[in-house]
């Protein structure tokens, strides 16, 4: 699973998922114990207001991250506010 990948790789940089439906919280978690990763691209992947909840939560965690997209997903001003405010 990509949450293995992300726990055992300490060089990826860049991890972009294009129309995948994704399992945010353990991407999440898997997410907060890697410390390489700088951008993170998320299009197409049906996110929306609820299951950004664990992304916004993640963010609040790293300081690493410098590149955030999640464009074509289905995130409203609920979900927006929550990763702006993380």
């Amino acid at each position: 699973p990509l949450a293995n990948v992300l726990l055992n790789n300490a060089h990826l940089e860049t991890l972009m998922l294009f129309n995948n439906p994704i399992e945010t919280v353990s991407l999440s978690e898997a997410l907060l114990k890697n410390n390489t990763l700088v951008k993170l691209i998320l299009i197409f992947n049906q996110l929306d207001d609820k299951n950004v909840v664990p992304l916004a939560q993640y963010l609040t965690m790293n300081r690493n991250l410098r590149t955030l997209v999640l464009a074509s997903n289905q995130i409203g001003d609920e979900g927006v506010s929550k990763i702006i405010n993380s």
